[in-house]
């Protein structure tokens, strides 16, 4: 046999990777036939690389752990993207509940406002009839059944009557 048409068991050792005594123990296995006690021949180096590099190797191992990996990340990521989309849901809603308590705030303030107007209206009313009694009316103190009695003379109003009518 020609020197071209061997392989050496290193280069086996290499392009497998294997260890080059693993590579030996295989050749031995397999009854191939090692010249110069480290090659041997084409065909049997294509048999013996074929035969090595169907079992798993650390790149195999590897890359199954880069798989799950990946397939974990993906989960995640999905897990992750389920989880914005809900808090993006929750975000609107309390937006949406801020905008309606806004607008109640906003109403209730309007009408408490009103409320304070009419208060005010109402006091300064009160304050002109009562001027407007005493100046219209007067008041003298009598004795009645060994009492003092305060007694109003030309009111503005009709005593018997509940309610002043508010100019």
């Amino acid at each position: 046999m020609h020197n071209a048409e061997q392989v050496s068991l290193q280069t086996i050792a290499e392009v497998t990777g294997r260890s080059a005594n693993f590579v030996r123990f295989a050749a031995s296995v397999k009854s191939i036939t090692i010249q110069d006690d480290c090659k041997v021949d084409l065909l049997s180096a294509l048999n013996l690389t074929k035969e090595l590099c169907i079992k798993p190797t650390n790149q195999d191992d590897q890359l199954e752990t880069l798989e799950l990996e990946c397939q974990q990340l993906r989960r995640e990521n999905t897990a992750l993207d389920l989880a914005k989309q809900s808090l993006e849901e929750k975000l609107s809603i309390l937006e949406h509940v801020i905008s309606k308590s806004e607008a109640r705030s906003d109403n209730v303030e309007s009408f408490l406002m009103h409320m304070t107007k009419a208060m005010v209206q109402l006091a300064d009313n009160r304050d002109n009839i009562i001027s407007n009694m005493v100046k219209m009316s007067s008041y003298r103190l009598e004795v009645q059944n060994h009492r003092e009695v305060l007694v109003l003379e030309n009111p503005v109003s009709d005593p018997r009557q509940r309610t002043l009518q508010i100019d």
